[in-house]
């Protein structure tokens, strides 16, 4: 997948440890890789994501749709 400079986008994030949870909030979104299955917490404002698992490059849908 090619991508824009300007795009916003990055590697995902694997998900961490049960005590993270009590950290308090993060701007964070959850998607699911569907090619290996794996979590990856991604920044709301990005386009696209990179999985921390398996490396498969992919678009996130635009908010709203």
């Amino acid at each position: 997948m090619d991508t824009k400079a300007s795009e916003k986008g990055g590697r995902g994030r694997e998900p961490e440890t049960a005590n993270a949870e009590a950290s308090g909030r993060s701007r964070q979104t959850v998607y699911t890789c569907f090619s290996c299955g794996a979590q990856n917490y991604v920044d709301p404002d990005w386009t696209w994501f990179t999985c921390w698992k398996c490396n498969l490059q992919k678009p996130l849908p635009l908010p709203g749709r």
